[in-house]
């Protein structure tokens, strides 16, 4: 699987400044930038260098449903101000 197979079967992909492309599922997408007050509670993305390899997963959750729990990958989840979610990366095998 690569970022262009998942973008023909309707995925939003985006380059990321960090040389990462993320792709969001069909029906949910990204998260908008400025972000939504009434924003998805989560957002499951998929991240890939830029030779098409997958990497890991991203899963976004809202402020509000963070409650301290620990990361499927293992670290803490990160706060992303620019999306006004937190961040956990489960990394890819």
């Amino acid at each position: 699987m690569t970022d262009l197979t998942l973008a023909k079967a309707g995925w939003i992909c985006i380059p990321l400044s960090n040389g990462l492309t993320v792709c969001g599922a069909p029906g949910l997408g990204l998260p908008p930038i400025p972000p939504a007050a009434d924003g998805q509670a989560r957002y499951n993305l998929m991240a890939f260098t830029a030779d098409h390899a997958f990497v890991h997963k991203v899963e976004l959750l809202r402020p509000d449903l963070y409650h301290d729990e620990p990361c499927a990958g293992g670290d803490k989840w990160t706060k992303i101000p620019e999306l006004n979610y937190f961040e956990c990366i489960i990394p890819g095998s």
